[in-house]
């Protein structure tokens, strides 16, 4: 009966291992979306603030670009795991758009692996990362 129990209670910690992973896995890709919202909304203010033309448009393809991503990005993983437990209340920052942006990229790096380990959810985040780099690159070099 005492064999049964450990091993009972081993599979009970291994399923509350499982479901503690799993919560932090929602919680950070529910983060991720939120940050993209946060990210869409301060790049679309620099986009109608800039005086310059190049910036304009690397920022107006970012913000539309960022939302597809982020969108795509929630609709699989939710069809993998579930709905989002919850969302966490971030809010647009006023900050310069590359600072941000580049914020944003080093989130992901730090974070991507505490999301997922599944392929096809890091191939879109790869595209929200190529996307950050490209638009740091015409943000940066292209005046």
């Amino acid at each position: 009966v005492l064999q049964k129990r450990v091993r009972n209670f081993g599979q009970l910690q291994s399923m509350l291992e499982i479901a503690s992973a799993e919560g932090i896995s929602n919680a950070i890709a529910s983060e991720f979306f939120a940050r993209c919202r946060s990210l869409a909304t301060t790049t679309h203010f620099a986009h109608l603030s800039t005086d310059s033309y190049s910036e304009h448009q690397a920022l107006a393809t970012f913000y539309e670009e960022i939302i597809t991503e982020v969108d795509k990005f929630c609709e699989a993983y939710i069809g993998l795991y579930g709905k989002f437990i919850t969302l966490p209340p971030i809010q647009a920052q006023m900050q310069l758009a590359v600072d941000a942006i580049i914020e944003f990229r080093d989130w992901i790096t730090k974070n991507r692996s505490l999301i997922t380990d599944d392929s096809s959810l890091q191939n879109i985040i790869d595209d929200s990362v190529e996307l950050c780099n490209t638009t740091i690159y015409k943000l940066q070099k292209l005046k």
